[in-house]
């Protein structure tokens, strides 16, 4: 009996501090998305691949505000993208203030004063390190609050904005996916699913667990991962990017 009580203790306190996470992690981005900071940095182009121009720029964000649309009150069809994340700051809040209420921690807090550094590259990386670094599975959702899955669709899809925006500005660590990175072209990007390898390839090579190869389709940007020579095999019209041996082959 004492260890079923103890199991039970320790999955309540794992659950509660979950719940706790998750009212933060609202609470921070309902802060940042209305913060001029952040703002200043959706606006800014900047890269570091000739690959990312003024295309892939809008392609990106016109990827990511079909979403966030998703979630908008009916009188912010006509909204610009800023008002929108007003709304959208609003719709965290409420559904912090929702779970706080539904998991009795009506007195948690989150960082109700977050702040960014002065300086646009410190600020910069504390936009990477809360978004892109997210553990996005470790947030709690209940699945039954009010307008809670279009939030969270509209945050899962600026969290895959924001990590795609850290690898056009920041390295990987992985020099072979860097160099194949560096050799793309605007249009082949733009042409398909440019967060295949921008967010998601992207983020398993900064995990430190690379898959041995990226495959991509030579007409248009879509990809997949293989563990092995052997998943290669007779996949002649895609290009082959070796991760774990630093060379490219077709």
């Amino acid at each position: 009996m004492t260890y079923h009580a103890n199991a039970r203790q320790a999955a309540e306190e794992e659950n509660a501090q979950a719940v706790l996470q998750t009212i933060t992690f609202l609470r921070n981005a309902a802060v940042l998305l209305c913060h001029r900071t952040f703002r200043s940095w959706f606006k800014n182009d900047k890269a570091r691949f000739e690959c990312s121009g003024s295309a892939l720029a809008s392609k990106l964000r016109k990827d990511l505000m079909f979403q966030v649309n998703q979630a908008m009150p009916s009188d912010h069809a006509g909204a610009d993208d800023f008002e929108k994340f007003d709304a959208l700051a609003v719709l965290c809040t409420t559904q912090a203030d929702l779970l706080a209420v539904k998991s009795q921690q009506t007195k948690a807090k989150g960082k109700q004063g977050m702040t960014l550094p002065r300086s646009r590259l410190d600020a910069e990386k504390a936009i990477y390190s809360f978004l892109s670094d997210c553990n996005w599975f470790a947030l709690k959702r209940t699945n039954n609050l009010p307008g809670e899955f279009y939030v969270w669709n509209a945050l899962s899809s600026i969290i895959t904005y924001v990590r795609s925006r850290d690898t056009l500005a920041n390295g990987t660590g992985n020099n072979a996916f860097d160099t194949m990175l560096s050799g793309l072209d605007e249009n082949y990007l733009v042409s398909g699913y440019p967060h295949d390898l921008l967010c998601h390839d992207a983020a398993t090579v900064r995990s430190g667990e690379a898959p041995y190869a990226i495959m991509l389709n030579p007409d248009y940007c879509s990809t997949y991962a293989v563990s092995s020579e052997s998943e290669m095999v007779g996949h002649a019209n895609l290009i082959a990017i070796r991760l774990q041996h630093s060379e490219v082959a077709a």
